[in-house]
């Protein structure tokens, strides 16, 4: 059987600590007792959203791969470990031993290169995969060797799952939740309510992807509260709905008793999809703005053309590509955006 032409591994998706089997155990329980559907876990490892929309869109666009192979015969000359401390050791003796061609890691193995005994820095990965320019700004801060061994890459959405259907005119506002205390919550909530839109609370870790997709099917925009995002994925799925997103960016992160500057809550934000603010007087300005239609927005077309899956998969295997310096493979040489 001719060999694929890139693998792609996760973490062994069985291969559960005792902890993690209890906490899968009660989860789907949890979600019941809330009334919700649990999103799917077990069909792929790692960060649950970005190796779907990898394998996902690397069907879609033809190209020949398999993904965490069990045999050692079985593995490609291009590799890339998504998530995995353990995978990525063995994928890197591999490569030393000259299994590999290319080894490629990121983006969620470690949230810092200093972590695991600086794991990311070792010379047999050729590219240490983070998903935006802040991330990379970060890695490089961190550990000055992996200068010129940064490469940024974001995951993709299913734009076709994530679709409106309703063609009415949106009446509600999604107040999307994920950091910052009790006060400055009810704040944000009084202020889109104080003009005239019904803010409806997606908590960040406690919904369903059934759940997020109704609420954004009946609004008109969404309010994001989160002090910082790698990515930014749930932005990505709003946009795909064809929702903007009004994004509270207050440009500053304390990380492990440091303090960055260069750091954002929407790294993929424009104004053809939404706006940033600060504070809440920003805030104010940009729910008046939207009271009296001065703005104009087009988040769907946005997303599609920069967050589709089979947009995103192709520009990672353009990466194999440029880095090998030579026509790889047929696969990858017809590699399509559609």
């Amino acid at each position: 059987m001719k060999p694929a032409e890139l693998t792609v591994f996760t973490e062994p998706i069985s291969a559960e600590g005792t902890t993690q089997q209890v906490r899968s155990f009660f989860r789907p329980l949890k979600f019941a007792l809330q009334g919700k559907t649990p999103p799917p876990r077990k069909k792929y490892g790692g960060h649950y959203a970005v190796t779907r929309s990898l394998l996902e869109g690397l069907k879609k666009t033809g190209i020949d791969f398999n993904y965490n192979p069990s045999r050692k015969k079985d593995i490609a000359g291009n590799v890339i470990v998504l998530a995995g401390v353990e995978r990525l050791q063995k994928l890197i003796e591999l490569k030393q031993q000259g299994k590999i061609k290319i080894l490629f890691a990121g983006p969620n193995i470690c949230e810092s290169p200093l972590e695991e005994d600086d794991l990311l820095t070792n010379l047999a990965i050729d590219k240490c995969i983070v998903p935006s320019g802040w991330i990379k700004t970060f890695f490089i801060q961190e550990q000055q060797t992996l200068k010129d061994r940064v490469e940024i890459w974001h995951a993709g959405v299913d734009t076709e799952y994530w679709k409106r259907s309703i063609q009415d005119k949106p009446s509600k506002v999604i107040l999307y939740w994920k950091t910052e205390g009790e006060e400055f919550y009810h704040a944000i909530k009084d202020v889109i309510r104080q003009y005239g839109y019904e803010p409806v609370t997606i908590n960040y870790g406690n919904y369903s992807l059934p759940e997020y997709k109704e609420a954004l099917n009946k609004s008109l925009f969404a309010v994001f509260v989160s002090r910082s995002e790698s990515q930014g994925i749930a932005m990505a799925e709003a946009w795909s709905m064809d929702v903007p997103v009004y994004a509270w960016d207050p440009g500053k992160l304390d990380y492990k008793n440091r303090d960055y500057r260069e750091v954002t809550s929407c790294p993929y934000l424009t104004n053809e999809v939404g706006l940033k603010w600060t504070d809440i007087h920003q805030l104010k300005d940009i729910l008046e703005g939207t009271r009296k239609g001065i703005f104009s927005f087009q988040p769907r077309q946005y997303a599609i053309r920069l967050f589709a899956d089979e947009q995103t998969s192709t520009a990672l295997v353009n990466k194999f590509r440029h880095h090998s310096g030579t026509t790889l493979a047929s696969g990858f040489v017809n590699a399509k955006m559609n």
